[in-house]
């Protein structure tokens, strides 16, 4: 059974009957911004999948606490440059974390930093991811852990921790 999220207004003031459908209720959602951006932005830049910024909206809409997080560095231009900056109260990448540390940050640890920094509990939050949160999430005990499978060719064992796998997020938005 899904849970649906119910979002207020729609454009203009109208009243949008919308709804996010997830397998649990959740009071956050953190986004690997490869989910959200193509990593080859071509040359008019850095641009969000249609689908996923009408579901990170929705997501907001309804809301819904949202972050946007990488484990490299640079994820604010991205973010900025592709538009989504104002959908996200949260936006960490893994250089954040990595100041005096001589390694890379492992992804579950910029997914709990950005849990904390919205204030929440693992168990309150959806990740979402295309690679390594999909394990990091259900590692750690998030809420919902969502594969997205844009490519298809990764195969059911990549995305075997996911409680559901899409191929793009605009799937879970209802209208």
């Amino acid at each position: 059974m899904m849970a649906a999220l119910t979002t207020g207004q729609g454009a203009g003031g109208a009243r949008q009957a919308t709804s996010l459908w997830l397998p649990r209720p959740v009071l956050g959602c953190i986004f690997d911004v490869a989910v959200l951006v193509p990593w080859h932005a071509g040359a008019a830049g850095p641009h969000a999948y249609p689908g996923s910024a009408r579901f990170l909206r929705a997501v907001r809409s309804a809301g819904v606490h949202t972050a946007i997080v990488s484990q490299g560095g640079g994820v604010r231009s991205v973010v900025q440059a592709s538009g989504l900056r104002t959908l996200a109260e949260v936006v960490l990448d893994g250089a954040d974390l990595a100041v005096g540390r001589p390694m890379a940050v492992p992804l579950l640890d910029v997914l709990m930093a950005a849990t904390w920094q919205l204030g929440l509990t693992p168990s309150e939050v959806a990740v979402f991811s295309d690679g390594q949160g999909v394990h990091a999430g259900r590692s750690a005990r998030f809420g919902v852990v969502v594969g997205v499978d844009r490519t298809r060719r990764r195969g059911r064992r990549w995305f075997a921790d996911a409680d559901l796998t899409v191929p793009d997020l605009d799937v879970l938005v209802r209208q």
